[in-house]
């Protein structure tokens, strides 16, 4: 999902700006949403007493778990281990700090969290002006 996601939004900036970024990056998000909003739960709720659907979840949790550890320690090796500019070493700090809020299941929603790195970003990219 990651490559799909930053090519939609690429091709919408290059397309129409901010605005078609933002216009292309919704769009891919929404019908993801509206499946889980919608009739992902009432799935969920008749596959989970299956005893062949509940160690394939268990399998693929622990596999997102492990990706997104082993991009953590890619980045930050990547950040430590050579001259790395000053945007490299933020996006590394930001991408930390989200990481660790995500997986310490702290009291704040991924929703928001993801967005507000982002956002954090552009603000810390403006006044840093790289």
């Amino acid at each position: 999902p990651g490559p799909v996601v930053i090519t939609a939004s690429f091709i919408g900036f290059k397309t129409a700006g901010l605005l078609g970024s933002v216009v292309a990056t919704v769009a891919i998000f929404f019908p993801g949403f509206v499946n889980i909003l919608t009739w992902f739960p009432y799935v969920e709720t008749k596959l989970s007493k299956s005893k062949y659907v509940r160690p394939f979840v268990l399998w693929t949790i622990s596999s997102v778990v492990a990706s997104i550890s082993i991009a953590l320690f890619n980045i930050t090796q990547a950040v430590i281990f050579k001259n790395s500019s000053i945007t490299e070493q933020i996006t590394a700090a930001i991408f930390t700090l989200s990481a660790f809020a995500i997986i310490r299941k702290t009291k704040i929603p991924v929703w928001v969290i993801i967005p507000g790195a982002g956002v954090l970003s552009l603000v810390l990219r403006k006044l840093l002006s790289i």
